[in-house]
């Protein structure tokens, strides 16, 4: 279609266009305030959209702004169509702007302060000692703990409670709902002074059957508090969060499984190897118990025969992830972290396919995290990962994986297959029969409602305040 009569052309704006206004904001403060009062700007290395504003335009764009007597340059990345940028959650990459501001150090004399997933000390002291960038800043990691520079400086780095990059506390039940800020690992953050853990009016002797986050937490909180506290736990300590140790992809969970860990390692907590019963609670003369035993993984709802690998999506680790064919089945959270465990646990080993057989029309349809969401299954494809939506799983056999949709029934080749159908309310027997025997008996984490790390934490948190 030709350009309507007495239209005027438009060319594109011009690099120099776009600074003007910025520009002119910059020459305003400055006249206003003294020369040796620091301006910084914070500015996006890139917005990482196709055709959107290049590394080399924010160079020259730093150029002019510090011949325009700004003092330091804070460089971060994206912006709000672009969340994984702005925002980087946990399946993407730590420090993701790095290569944009090192480029900007390069071309002005001026500090450049690095931002953008720096959630560890160590990430954070690598960054300074190379001369990547002269000044790091943190943002979620200070709501994860806003001690983090004291303990990173006095060598505590374990007792550091990590940013997990989430996205769940701090934005999608927080400031999107249009709540204060909350953090799924930190549930007392910005109401310290409402929710402080303080001794409790008496010393109990309290068992905690379940060493998974939600226990684990629990736990700690309780020997704050003054109770003696023994953790029962027959497997890992750490939980479901143990599948994350050793994965690129689940690195800020497994943060968190060690930190949990040492919290409770460097208190008088004892703890008990062994699964714990109502009779073991009873007569160990406890006053009180804390379930958190987490929730069973759904059972599958069709027949597995033959000799096929099958495993659930808990069972797979970096140093034995399957290799072939490997078909996940369920598209939802649990399916999608899993499909991108394998493929990178597999990207630098022999020739893996990565395909997700899901019955709904789309993939992650439950209450997922906006990130998640919206921006997961674009990591997926980036990974090779293939995606067969609108196919109910009928059966497993030695062939693969037998699907029905809307032409019939077909088979999908697989060499190993993974269940991903996320889990199920636990039963509430070992409650009831504590509550029977007269224990005073709580229940937190996916024990109680199966659920994220946030609801782990916070109920641990809030449980462990009130006994």
């Amino acid at each position: 279609m030709g350009r309507r009569r007495g239209a005027r052309h438009r060319s594109p704006r011009r690099p120099a266009d776009r600074a003007r206004l910025l520009l002119r904001i910059v020459d305003d403060i400055r006249a206003k305030v003294p020369r040796d009062f620091p301006l910084s700007i914070r500015l996006s290395v890139t917005d990482y959209e196709p055709d959107g504003i290049p590394i080399e335009e924010t160079v020259e764009l730093c150029r002019r702004l510090e011949a325009h007597g700004v003092d330091v340059l804070h460089c971060s990345g994206g912006h709000h169509a672009g969340m994984e940028w702005e925002v980087s959650p946990w399946y993407q990459v730590r420090t993701p702007h790095r290569w944009g501001w090192e480029k900007i150090k390069d071309a002005v004399s001026i500090p450049v302060i690095a931002s953008g997933s720096i959630v560890s000390p160590e990430t954070a002291e690598e960054i300074l000692a190379s001369g990547s960038a002269d000044f790091v800043s943190l943002g979620r990691p200070l709501l994860a703990d806003p001690d983090w520079a004291r303990k990173a400086k006095a060598g505590r780095v374990l007792e550091i409670t990590p940013c997990i990059r989430c996205n769940d506390g701090c934005l999608h039940r927080g400031l999107n709902k249009g709540r204060s800020v909350g953090c799924s690992v930190n549930p007392s953050v910005a109401e310290e002074g409402r929710f402080p853990v303080t001794a409790a009016g008496e010393s109990r002797r309290i068992a905690v059957i379940g060493g998974g986050p939600a226990g684990l937490h629990a736990a700690a909180v309780l020997h704050d508090r003054g109770h003696d506290v023994t953790l029962y736990e027959p497997g890992e300590l750490g939980g479901l969060l143990n599948h994350a140790q050793g994965s690129t992809v689940k690195q800020d969970l497994a943060a968190l499984a060690r930190h949990l860990i040492h919290e409770v390692s460097r208190r008088d907590v004892r703890v008990v190897a062994r699964a714990a019963d109502a009779q073991t609670i009873a007569e160990g003369g406890f006053d009180a118990a804390v379930v958190a035993t987490g929730a069973p993984d759904e059972s599958p709802r069709f027949p597995i025969e033959g000799r096929l690998p099958v495993r659930t999506a808990a069972q797979v680790r970096v140093t034995d992830a399957p290799r072939g064919r490997v078909v996940i089945v369920g598209g939802g959270f649990q399916g999608c972290e899993v499909a991108l465990r394998v493929s990178a646990a597999a990207a630098t080993g022999e020739a893996t396919t990565v395909t997700i057989v899901e019955s709904n029309d789309g993939l992650l349809a439950g209450e997922e995290v906006f990130t998640d969401a919206e921006r997961l299954p674009l990591f997926l494809d980036a990974a090779g990962v293939s995606v067969r939506c609108g196919h109910t799983v009928v059966g497993i056999d030695d062939e693969g994986v037998r699907v029905e949709t809307a032409g019939g029934v077909e088979t999908v080749p697989a060499d190993a297959v993974v269940l991903a159908l996320g889990r199920r309310r636990a039963d509430s027997a070992l409650a009831d029969e504590l509550e029977a025997a007269g224990v005073d008996v709580r229940v937190i984490g996916s024990a109680r409602e199966p659920g994220r790390v946030f609801d782990a934490i916070h109920t641990a948190f809030f449980t462990a305040r009130s006994l």
